[in-house]
Parts: C-alpha cells; sequence; structure tokens
C-alpha cells in the first residue's frame, strides 16, 4: 500500500512538473485580468459619482463594491484551474496582485480624465460637501474633519486629480495584496485536500 501510495504521487509530481512549463505566466494572466477589472472598477467609480444626482446608482455602487472579492476569487480560480495543479500559492498571489495594479491603473487614468478635465471642480465640490456635513453634524469627530476639510479649502490645499488618484492606487495595491493572499492560501489549501482525495481513491481502487 505505502508503494502505492508512493507512486501515485511520484506520477503526480511529474505530471506537475510537465505542466508547469505550459501555464501562462501569473504576471501576464494577472494583467489580462486586471484589464477587465479595471473596467469593472472604472464603472464602480463612476456609478459612486454620478449617484449625487440619481439615488438608484448609490445602491448600485454598494452592490459592486461588495462584489470585488468575488470577481477577484472567480479570476483567481479560474487560473488555478487553467494550471491544472501546477498553480502555485506565490503565483495566485502575483496574479491578485497584478489584478488590482493594472485595474486601478486603468480606472485611475479615467478618474483624472474625469477630474481633470471633465469635472475640474469635483475634488472642490467633495470637500465643500464634507465641510458642510461637519458643520451640521453632531458628531464630534465629523464636525473635526469638516473643520479641516474647511481650513484645507481656505488655504488652497486641495489635492489634485493625480494626487488623488496616486493613493487610491496605493490603496489597491495594498488592499489587493492582502485579498490575494488570502485567497490565494484558501484556493491551495481546496486543491491540495482535492488532491489527496483522488490519491486515496486511486489507491483504493488498486
Amino acid at each position: 500500500m505505502k508503494n502505492c501510495r508512493c507512486r501515485v504521487v511520484i506520477l503526480g509530481f511529474y505530471c506537475n512538473f510537465a505542466t508547469i512549463n505550459m501555464v501562462e505566466s501569473p504576471y501576464r494572466r494577472g494583467a489580462d485580468d486586471g484589464f477587465k477589472f479595471g473596467l469593472y472598477l472604472t464603472t464602480m467609480f463612476f456609478t459612486s459619482i454620478f449617484s449625487e444626482k440619481i439615488a438608484l446608482l448609490s445602491l448600485v455602487s454598494l452592490v459592486m463594491i461588495a462584489a470585488v472579492p468575488v470577481i477577484v476569487w472567480q479570476m483567481q480560480r479560474r487560473y488555478c484551474r487553467d494550471c491544472r495543479g501546477a498553480a502555485t500559492f506565490p503565483m495566485l498571489w502575483m496574479q491578485g496582485v497584478m489584478i488590482f495594479t493594472c485595474g486601478m491603473a486603468i480606472a485611475g487614468v479615467a478618474l483624472a480624465i474625469y477630474m481633470r478635465w471633465i469635472n475640474p471642480d469635483f475634488i472642490l465640490n467633495q470637500w465643500e460637501l464634507m465641510a458642510a456635513t461637519g458643520a451640521h453634524s453632531d458628531s464630534r469627530f465629523m464636525q473635526e474633519t469638516g473643520r479641516v476639510a474647511q481650513g484645507m479649502i481656505d488655504n488652497g490645499l486641495l489635492p489634485t486629480p493625480m494626487a488623488v488618484v496616486v493613493q487610491l492606487i496605493l490603496l489597491a495595491i495594498t488592499t489587493g495584496s492582502i485579498l490575494s493572499l488570502t485567497m490565494g492560501a484558501i484556493l491551495i489549501a481546496m486543491h491540495r485536500r482535492r488532491d489527496r482525495r483522488d490519491i486515496d481513491s486511486i489507491i483504493k481502487n488498486m
């Protein structure tokens, strides 16, 4: 029985070794998935922006935000399946990082164009809204936030569109890295458990 198990494990190792040379690079796969994810993020950001005029879009925006982990999970799961068991934890992690990096870069370009040329007063309007909300709020935190926002407006310290986009990209990469680490670990654990069941099933049928 032990010899059978060793043979099955060795056979699986050689199959994975042969397959790993044919799998797509996680960087390339992440960039391809990141392009589609970037279109999704762009839509999500603009539904949030225009929700001030169309109330229904606020609900759509919340649903899209909540669906981000699900979409990334599906992309990583599809890549893991396409690798036919050759995917490793670092590969899935790097794929996830590339998804968020490329996706946020695409969405960032769209946001920068919107804030720079289409609606140049967007940042000012957001800070004015923040200041007005803080002025009429009973919360001490909101009041302090409103005073800070008003002070930035009065002193001309509003961030530029590029600064806002850079901060969003850094935030997306950080959160995306953590999310990819978690999902990659779960996927690898699931596949290892399935491989053990397959090996045990093969041995029982011998």
